[in-house]
């Protein structure tokens, strides 16, 4: 019960960390104690093994994760920190800090959807049975970026899937990789349009606002919406994987989120 309580990733989080530009959005350097990060660094050998027999292992600068879901029934992580830090993560005690924060802004962006605490308590890890019938589902998903062989970003500019309410991304870098990996915010100067998966096609009209560097304990959580435009810089040829744990909040039950204004929608 202590080490949980000490994984919460939001335990310094305060109000001036809180920003509503480019979209809303804060930023924890250092966010855990320095005890708890390093084990959890130490022990993320564990996802390294883990990720080594997926047959992407060996391509350039490919993103691989496990979800909590998955991670659960494997053996391998069940006496690891990890294990408190997902159990934390995916809990209700977190579902209710993490709306907290972005409450205002979450009612203003979605205003259909009730945040309040007796539909939150209707919560659950992501997974196939969970989606249909709870109001927010979970998800905690350590993962990487495979070896850089030839320089290149993992993906432009884009916004995340149309379930996702909450998307945070939590950085266990490595103390001698200078490859690159920076998280960058877009504000947009004109309506967007997307194409491929939820790619940014109008790029000329984003403008660069912000960079969250790939740093260690480092932790960013955005409100994700069709303005929530962001991307990864280059990464640099290396021998090191570029380690992080996606943290996200989902909704379901009613459909997607919003609609991704598609560019063969528009007419003219």
């Amino acid at each position: 019960i202590i080490f949980m309580m000490n994984t919460n990733i939001l335990q310094k989080f305060s109000k001036k960390l809180y920003f509503q530009k480019p979209f809303p959005h804060f930023e924890i350097e250092n966010c855990l104690p320095n005890k708890i990060y390093d084990a959890l660094e130490k022990e993320y050998k564990l996802f390294e093994e883990y990720f080594s027999k997926y047959d992407d292992f060996n391509n350039n600068n490919v993103r691989l994760q496990i979800c909590s879901d998955e991670f659960f029934k494997i053996d391998l992580f069940k006496k690891s920190l990890w294990y408190d830090f997902i159990s934390y993560h995916t809990s209700l005690d977190f579902l209710k800090n993490i709306i907290e924060v972005f409450y205002e802004d979450l009612n203003k962006t979605y205003p259909n959807v009730d945040f309040n605490l007796e539909e939150l308590k209707n919560c659950g890890l992501r997974n196939v049975s969970n989606n249909k019938t709870k109001n927010f589902v979970l998800d905690c998903q350590p993962g990487i970026n495979t070896k850089v062989k030839k320089k290149r970003t993992v993906r432009g500019a884009h916004i995340d899937n149309p379930h996702e309410l909450i998307g945070g991304l939590f950085y266990l870098k490595h103390f001698n990789d200078n490859s690159g990996g920076d998280l960058e915010l877009y504000e947009a100067n004109n309506k967007i349009v997307f194409h491929q998966k939820a790619e940014v096609y109008n790029l000329e009209d984003i403008k660069l606002f912000k960079t969250v560097k790939y740093k260690p304990n480092n932790v960013v959580f955005f409100l994700n919406s069709p303005v929530s435009i962001h991307s990864v810089t280059e990464r640099n040829k290396s021998d090191y994987l570029r380690r992080l744990t996606n943290i996200i909040v989902e909704r379901y039950i009613d459909g997607y989120n919003f609609k991704m204004p598609r560019k063969e929608n528009i007419l003219k």
